[in-house]
């Protein structure tokens, strides 16, 4: 989500000159501990409200703010939902013979994203 400032700006405390390459730092947001309750763990009660609803949350927004959010957001999203659920109601998911548990820390890096896994996907219904 790189972009570049086209204007020079400035404010009391900081100056920004033009041509300016700005990456924004999305785990300042979405790693906040003010915002979540357990930033370093998957927890999808983030998206909870206490009937058990679910709810947006205006600190999750990966994919873009403003004007230039992405404009295949909604799309994305409803084949995200298709595949997840095609996925769930298809497969049990299960660990590996001999695999105990996995690892839940993230790798940092340029981005930050989970370890390899093997995971075993065995069909819920029989093909006869």
């Amino acid at each position: 989500m790189k972009r570049m400032e086209q204007y020079q700006w400035a404010t009391e405390k900081s100056h920004l000159p033009g041509d300016t390459l700005v990456l924004p730092d999305l785990c300042s947001v979405l790693l906040d501990p003010k915002q979540w309750e357990t930033p370093q763990q998957f927890n999808p009660n983030h998206f909870l409200d206490k009937d058990g609803k679910y709810t947006a949350r205006e600190e999750f927004f990966v994919f873009g703010a403003g004007a230039r959010t992405c404009v295949g957001e909604q799309m994305a999203k409803i084949e995200m939902f298709i595949l997840f659920t095609i996925l769930m109601r298809s497969f049990h998911f299960q660990l590996p013979k001999g695999v105990k548990e996995l690892n839940p820390k993230s790798i940092i890096g340029l981005v930050v994203h989970p370890h390899c896994y093997k995971i075993c996907a065995v069909p819920r219904y029989s093909a006869s």
